[in-house]
């Protein structure tokens, strides 16, 4: 079963089970697959539905999205907004690939690094496509981002 059918299949469980913020999160998530997929149809024919990797990258930019969301909530002082975009965050991480560990990602870049032979920050970019394009969505950009510039300097 893909991903995309498991989030229709939760969404109904939700219905039934009354649990309407999961509800509206999971229908949230759902129709910016389906703009994703019919973005994608013109390309690659109508019958187009996205991959698990796709969905993955979907439900992950939603939830940057909310990310950012909830950040300028809390610092326009609407904790109870802040909290709402945060639950959602919650409610789609178990639909997200398992995020790696800060230790297991430094580990990563170390490799990376000496694979490129990266040394100063002018070759942020470079090593920075090269962990993201490894990662598949596994960790946090900002993140990745963050350790990069720290061993480069």
């Amino acid at each position: 079963m893909s991903l995309r059918d498991q989030i229709e299949i939760d969404i109904k469980t939700s219905m039934k089970n009354g649990d309407g913020a999961r509800r509206d999160t999971l229908r949230m998530v759902k129709s910016k697959i389906l703009e994703a997929e019919v973005s994608c149809r013109a390309q690659k024919g109508q019958d187009y539905r996205l991959s698990t990797p796709e969905v993955h990258q979907v439900i992950n930019s939603y939830v940057k999205k909310l990310r950012q969301a909830a950040e300028v909530y809390e610092s326009g002082g609407r904790s109870d907004l802040s909290s709402k975009e945060l639950s959602e965050i919650e409610i789609l991480n178990p639909y997200l690939p398992k995020q790696l560990s800060e230790e297991r990602l430094r580990e990563l870049i170390g490799q990376v690094l000496a694979e490129t032979g990266a040394s100063s920050t002018k070759e942020t970019g470079l090593v920075m496509k090269t962990v993201m394009g490894r990662l598949k969505g596994q960790a946090d950009g900002r993140l990745v981002s963050q350790i990069v510039q720290e061993l480069l300097s």
